[in-house]
């Protein structure tokens, strides 16, 4: 299996494109995605590493919680994180409509300011 990744070699003013292989996975597109999108925003170095390292806590913040919150408080944050794992089982409809709304709502006002 081929999962190699090749830079295509950006023209003048435009960032460079990573092609993946055969294993591309849908993490690995976000965060090409992410990490285009801060490469672009700036072009002071400083504030894209900023950058980038915000956009690795928060995309590991929902892997990395429950570790981070049982180590300190052990047994104690077992309850609290099946207490709140039940609660977003009991309500992920409701979960996923705040999650689609907020999307849709940036959309709107992304496309509303462009115009």
């Amino acid at each position: 299996m081929d999962v190699g990744v090749r830079i295509d070699p950006a023209p003048k003013g435009r960032h460079a494109e990573f092609r993946y292989g055969h294993g591309e996975s849908e993490e690995l597109r976000h965060g090409d995605s992410g990490a285009t999108t801060i490469a672009a925003s700036s072009e002071v170095v400083v504030h894209q590493v900023v950058a980038l390292a915000l956009f690795a806590m928060v995309a590991t913040l929902g892997v990395a919680a429950p570790v981070i919150a049982t180590v300190p408080f052990g047994d104690r944050a077992t309850s609290a994180l099946n207490a709140t794992k039940d609660r977003m089982i009991r309500h992920d409809n409701l979960v996923m409509s705040a999650v689609l709304t907020i999307i849709g709502v940036v959309l709107i006002v992304n496309g509303l300011t462009e115009v």
